[in-house]
């Protein structure tokens, strides 16, 4: 039995009601990295692989050790550590043009970006920006973790902090094909990133399965 369907299924018995929600409860879920449902790995251990949830087997990797960010635990936490020199993991698929949404649990003392080359990364100096367009803002709390959602749909599109919206404006990119995390393109500029959990969906979310999703990933502990 898989971990995440093992949990799901505990939450169905084990309490007496509703299945707890998961991002697969979403339609076009195509990437979901859950630091809590790493296996074989113990606190300071380099992450070679992290593995993708989603069902879609586009798991995430760095084959050169010294670049490996760390799993990391405290209590019932469970992250991903990259150490802002030279660590980022990343993968290839899958490629699709807009609109698509990216929701993350993170913490970070650098920040977020989605670029218009096609690949979605987090890095950069605590400013939420898409490259190449016109969104970009200010600094957010950089003590804690934040959900962070980037909605890319042209003209439409926006960045999400804790569940507000911070930005608005005109995404100029067309297409996905590929996501770092870690690192901006290159790689180059990168992130102390400690990262709980990531989703990707090759569509904008509605508003109640935004709300839900928002939700889950506010409660990650």
């Amino acid at each position: 039995m898989q971990p995440w369907r093992h949990r799901r299924v505990v939450a169905m018995t084990s309490g007496g009601g509703a299945a707890a929600f998961s991002p697969l409860d979403i339609a076009g879920l195509q990437l979901w990295l859950d630091a809590s449902q790493i296996v074989g790995l113990n606190d300071g251990d380099a992450v070679g692989t992290w593995s993708d949830l989603s069902g879609n087997a586009n798991d995430v990797t760095q084959a050169t050790v010294s670049r490996q960010p760390t799993f990391k635990t405290s209590g019932s936490e469970r992250w991903v550590q990259f150490d802002g020199v030279d660590d980022y993991i990343g993968g290839v698929g899958p490629v699709y043009t807009q609109s698509h949404t990216v929701a993350l649990r993170v913490k970070l003392t650098t920040g977020i970006a989605a670029s218009s080359f096609g690949k979605f990364y987090v890095a950069y100096d605590r400013f939420a920006y898409f490259s190449g367009s016109n969104i970009n803002g200010s600094a957010f709390s950089a003590g804690d973790f934040h959900t962070i959602v980037m909605i890319v749909d042209g003209s439409a599109s926006k960045i999400r902090v804790d569940g507000a919206e911070i930005l608005s404006g005109t995404f100029s990119g067309n297409e996905v094909s590929g996501f770092n995390l870690g690192a901006w393109s290159g790689p180059s500029l990168y992130s102390d990133l400690k990262a709980k959990q990531a989703c990707l969906y090759n569509s904008v979310l509605g508003a109640s399965d935004l709300a839900a999703l928002e939700n889950y990933l506010n409660a990650v502990p």
